[in-house]
C-alpha cells in the first residue's frame, strides 16, 4: 500500500493535545505508512487561538516538525479544497465538514470514540 498524506484540522490537533492522544500512532494503526502535513490555514488558526487556548500553543510546539504546506482560504473551505484536490485524508470531528468531504469523494478519519481514529462513513 502506498503512503497516504493526512491533514488534521485545527480542532483535531488541539483535542489530541488535551486528551494526550498520540495522533501519529493512531494514524499508523488505521492506514499504515503515511505522511502528516499541516496546512498553513490550520497553522494560522492555531496561532490566532494560542493567546486564548493553551492547548493551541502547545499544538504548535508539538506538531512543529510536520511539513507545512501552503494553502489558501481559511477554515473548512481550505481543508475541503486541499483534501479533494490532492487526494489527502482529512482528520476531523466536524460532522458537517466530514459529511461534505465524503459526499464529494474524499476520505475522512475521525476520533469516533474520542480516542481511536476510524474511517468516517
Amino acid at each position: 500500500m502506498s503512503s497516504r498524506t493526512v491533514i488534521p484540522d485545527t480542532n483535531t490537533l488541539i483535542y489530541s493535545v488535551k486528551q494526550h492522544i498520540d495522533l501519529e500512532w493512531e494514524i499508523s494503526k488505521v492506514i499504515g505508512s503515511h505522511r502528516t502535513i499541516m496546512l498553513k490555514c490550520v497553522r494560522n488558526e492555531l496561532e490566532k487561538l494560542s493567546s486564548k487556548i493553551r492547548e493551541a500553543s502547545m499544538a504548535i510546539k508539538i506538531f512543529s516538525s510536520l511539513e507545512l504546506m501552503e494553502s489558501y482560504g481559511s477554515g473548512d473551505e481550505c481543508l475541503e479544497k486541499m483534501c479533494l484536490e490532492n487526494d489527502f485524508v482529512l482528520i476531523t470531528n466536524d460532522r458537517m465538514l466530514a459529511k461534505k468531504v465524503v459526499e464529494k469523494g474524499g476520505k475522512v478519519l475521525n476520533l469516533s470514540d474520542g480516542r481511536n481514529l476510524k474511517w468516517y462513513r
